[in-house]
């Protein structure tokens, strides 16, 4: 399947309806191909790109031992101290003590 344009032939765009997910960056390949890339701070096939958590990788950069790690949006997450621990410097994320 081609297109015709004029008297010209044009190869079909895949992106053109895009096969991608909303969010996701359709593009040719060399073969002509559709390729869907999710954007940053989500992942997935491009075709489902869905929020990535940073609480489920290394407990997002927080102290497990002594916090919480909350998620707040796709790449953002915040550490919080445990119940009755505090924070030095209010930095969770630098470990929390009683």
């Amino acid at each position: 399947g081609h297109i015709q344009q004029g008297r010209e032939c044009r190869a079909p765009n895949p992106c053109q309806p895009s096969p991608c997910s909303p969010l996701a960056q359709c593009s040719v390949s060399p073969t002509g191909q559709a390729q869907c890339r999710c954007p940053k701070d989500y992942h997935g096939d491009g075709t489902v790109c869905l929020p990535q958590d940073p609480c489920t990788i290394n407990y997002g950069g927080c102290p497990s031992n002594s916090t919480m790690c909350l998620y707040q949006r796709p790449g953002k997450a915040s550490c919080l101290c445990k119940p009755g621990l505090v924070s030095a410097n209010h930095n969770a994320s630098a470990g929390c003590f009683a």
